[in-house]
């Protein structure tokens, strides 16, 4: 009895598959391809754009007993990140 539940449910996916192979999928268009390209070319201009303003910037704390150390990727440093989160003194940059 038990087994019977498996075995059906085995035959259902066999089915799903053969179904889903039968499909065939349309080919892209040459406006849809172009589209894409265009697409793709200006989504890489800007992460270029962007990469380029972007810094990384080594914090250490000033403190000999501190010695926290933590790396920002910014634009620009706020006060807030250089204040350390441990003795809550000025951090400096390497």
């Amino acid at each position: 009895m038990g087994l019977d539940k498996w075995i059906k449910t085995d035959e259902k996916k066999e089915s799903k598959k053969k179904s889903g192979e039968s499909k065939k999928k349309k080919p892209d268009t040459k406006d849809a391809r172009s589209k894409t390209m265009s697409e793709n070319i200006v989504q890489k201009k800007k992460v270029e754009l962007s990469t380029q303003s972007i810094t990384k910037y080594h914090l250490k704390c000033s403190k000999k007993g501190c010695n926290y150390q933590k790396t920002i990727v910014k634009k620009q440093l706020n006060k807030r990140d250089t204040i350390c989160p441990r003795c809550k003194s000025t951090m400096k940059t390497k």
